[in-house]
């Protein structure tokens, strides 16, 4: 039954549309209200590892290596149901339910995709959002620029900047002006968007 639903992200944009979809297994069940995409699946945190941990490793080096030649199907398999909701999906994960929003200790913060660097833990801080937040990025070698797009993003009725990593185009959450200083930023970050690499 799931099969005769199954069709691709791309065709859920469309406003008010609402459908079931099947993008990889019975276990990713989607639904979609108003191009939103929400996950019916466990929110444990648990299970919001590193792919590499658990899916097949060619397709964990080709997200790595040319996340830009990766089909949605390849990217349902090798991401959890919540990972790949978020990160393809757009969708959020509930506040305070993701693996890293309580992370602690010194290392890089990367895509979830792509595994390519995004914070550097020195910059996370408490928000008491329920999610990951940070006042900058990780910058490249010339010292400005940084793996991030930011985007003007107008759904649900609010003006806010989505950020999503520039490498694989993996959507990981939004940034707005009240964090603290020397920015006066906050990333605001779903833990499932996330890989952290520990020093």
């Amino acid at each position: 039954v799931l099969n005769s639903y199954r069709t691709s992200l791309r065709s859920l944009t469309r406003p008010n549309h609402y459908q079931q979809i099947n993008t990889a297994s019975p276990k990713q069940l989607w639904f979609t209200l108003g191009g939103s995409i929400l996950g019916r699946m466990s929110s444990s945190a648990s299970n919001e590892k590193d792919p590499a941990e658990r899916a097949d490793p060619s397709l964990v080096k080709k997200a790595r290596e040319s996340p830009k030649d990766m089909t949605e199907d390849e990217w349902a398999e090798l991401l959890t149901g919540m990972q790949y909701s978020v990160t393809r999906g757009h969708g959020t994960e509930r506040p305070w339910t993701g693996l890293h929003n309580d992370t602690k200790g010194k290392g890089m913060f990367k895509c979830v995709c792509c595994n390519v660097d995004l914070f550097p833990s020195d910059y996370k801080f408490e928000s008491g959002s329920g999610w990951p937040s940070f006042y900058d990025t990780q910058k490249l070698e010339c010292g400005k620029s940084d793996n991030i797009e930011r985007k003007s993003d107008g759904s649900f009725g609010m003006r806010r900047t989505e950020v999503l990593c520039k490498r694989c185009n993996a959507h990981l959450g939004h940034v707005f002006n009240d964090g603290p200083a020397p920015t006066g930023l906050r990333y605001c970050i779903n833990s499932a968007a996330l890989n952290f690499d520990k020093q």
